[in-house]
């Protein structure tokens, strides 16, 4: 029995087997995982076709090269696509203890999606006020401030026009923050490994020799056997043995994932507008007297004597936007973890 991130299990990884159906190509198998794609996927889905009798066993016996040292085995491989079918197939006659794994981790990139929201603006500056002497908005006489009670100076008839546009909201921040979607990794390929269930089923030598007799697996297992290495994190994979020279895949029992999202920043503030009053009178107080609302046009105004103040009332109409300075993008990879169980055959 294979020990692998706490789990047991033994694994294979794709095997070169003859006189099978391989299917579509395994164009990426291996990448960034360990090992590298000899068809075996292919072959272990297909289920195989009937072994030949081995001259060097009794009939429904392999002749299995001796295991070189470092290696378990003999063992039983099964490798198909995930979701083609509910649940990997029994062991085949002869052996047991299955211990599932898989391989070939598929990682979609996150979705990050950066958004600026304005916050804190205000209506603090005054508006853009023009005081006209005519009737028509042509001849300026004064152009006081519009905060607090302004006193206005230049305007010495009691009528006149007066226009003032709708100021831009000033001061405030823009807040970033981040959406994120990313989507689970997913294996390509399960695989299924299996042991076998005695000792005894190796007691006979092969004529030549070469090894010991092994049950031959039934389908849809390949009838190749093969022999496993459980490879601690972080070390170097192993190359496999001359023996067994096909295949070495790596196959994981679990993944960690580190995707994220990067922080995004926001530009300043721009744009908005500011709705509100001026109170233009001809008292010494910001009372109610002529009363023009922001944005409106030329309004002519008459009073008993010239204009001496303006007062003015602001409220924040539309808030600006904020623009994305710097996006979100994803970091961070999914990769396979644990120990990673070589698999090579005959």
């Amino acid at each position: 029995m294979l020990a692998l991130g706490g789990l047991t299990m033994l694994v294979a990884a794709g095997c070169q087997f003859p006189d099978y159906d391989l299917g579509e190509p395994d164009e990426d198998a291996g990448a960034g995982q360990g090992g590298s794609s000899t068809g075996a996927a292919g072959a272990a889905g297909a289920g195989g076709g009937a072994a030949p009798p081995d001259p060097l066993c009794d009939p429904g016996q392999l002749c299995a090269t001796t295991v070189p040292e470092g290696w378990i085995g003999p063992v039983a491989f099964w490798e198909g696509r995930v979701g083609q079918q509910e649940a990997p197939p029994d062991c085949p006659e002869g052996y047991g203890d299955p211990s599932d794994l898989h391989r070939q981790l598929q990682v979609p990139t996150p979705e990050c999606t950066c958004t600026c929201a304005v916050q804190g603006q205000g209506c603090n500056d005054s508006a853009a006020v023009t005081i006209y002497s005519d009737m028509n908005c042509q001849n300026e006489c004064a152009k006081p401030s519009a905060l607090a009670c302004s006193t206005v100076s230049g305007c010495n008839g009691n009528q006149g026009t007066i226009r003032a546009a709708k100021p831009t909201p000033s001061g405030g921040s823009c807040k970033a923050s981040v959406t994120s979607e990313i989507e689970a990794p997913s294996w390509k390929y399960e695989a299924r490994l299996c042991q076998l269930e005695s000792t005894d089923a190796l007691a006979t030598a092969c004529t030549d020799g070469s090894g010991l007799c092994a049950p031959t697996p039934g389908l849809p297992y390949p009838s190749q056997l093969c022999v496993v290495r459980v490879v601690p994190e972080g070390q170097a994979l192993p190359s496999c043995p001359a023996e067994y020279p096909s295949g070495g895949n790596a196959l994981y029992a679990t993944f960690s994932d580190e995707r994220s999202c990067s922080a995004c920043t926001c530009d300043g503030p721009s744009g908005g507008s500011c709705s509100g009053t001026l109170t233009l009178t001809d008292g010494q107080v910001c009372s109610s007297s002529f009363e023009y609302t922001l944005g409106s046009g030329c309004k002519t105004f008459s009073f008993t004597a010239q204009p001496a103040h303006l007062g003015a009332k602001y409220a924040l109409e539309e808030s600006g936007a904020c623009g994305v300075g710097r996006d979100s993008q994803p970091t961070g990879d999914a990769l396979p973890s644990g120990s990673a169980t070589v698999v090579c055959c005959l």
